[in-house]
């Protein structure tokens, strides 16, 4: 029987889908201990990260004193916001304080993309345009070029106008094409 690795998710305290979505995709993680860090109740901004970050490490404490095997920092809009050299610090304390191997969200995107020889993408996020910045920053100074802009679409505005309006002005593919909405009849509110 292979031994079962000892994970824990650091998450915001909002954040209900990693946990779920990770204990799917890695049943040897299961059972998987999560770390849930208090944040502001708005939209997460550069200035709240030194804030974020002490949140962060208090919310691991009751953990770090378990051995652990893997830790996932899911706090990827703080990695986006902070860019790539604080990402890397942040991942590096969490590494110092568990003894695990950590892993950042923010940093594993852009390693799946370099791997799988991506160096230009277009990129769609349910985020606000504070972190929708640092994302492009994140890319930008990670080496991997935007070929449209970074346009949110929260579920909450989801309809094809905002489509059109918000991200497909910008959206060309390769071919030159404008990018299309996605199929099916627009969301009702």
């Amino acid at each position: 029987m292979p031994r079962r690795i000892k994970a824990l998710i650091v998450v915001p305290e909002n954040n209900t889908t990693m946990e779920p979505e990770i204990s799917a995709l890695c049943p040897a993680l299961v059972p998987i201990a999560v770390a849930r860090v208090k944040r502001p109740a708005r939209t997460l901004l550069l200035e709240d990260l030194p804030a974020y970050t002490e949140a962060t490490l208090e919310a691991i404490a009751p953990f770090a004193a378990e051995p652990l095997d893997l830790v996932i920092h899911g706090c990827t809009a703080a990695g986006f916001l902070g860019g790539p050299g604080s990402n890397a610090r942040m991942v590096e304390r969490l590494r110092e304080r568990t003894g695990a191997t950590v892993v950042g969200t923010a940093g594993a995107m852009i390693d799946a993309l370099r791997s799988s020889g991506v160096s230009e993408t277009a990129v769609m996020t349910p985020y606000l345009q504070p972190v929708n910045d640092g994302l492009r920053d994140y890319l930008d100074k990670s080496g991997i070029r935007r070929g449209a802009r970074a346009c949110s679409w929260p579920v909450r505005n989801c309809r094809r106008s905002t489509w059109s309006r918000n991200c497909a002005p910008n959206s060309a593919s390769r071919s030159g094409r404008r990018s299309r909405p996605p199929p099916g009849p627009a969301p009702r509110r």
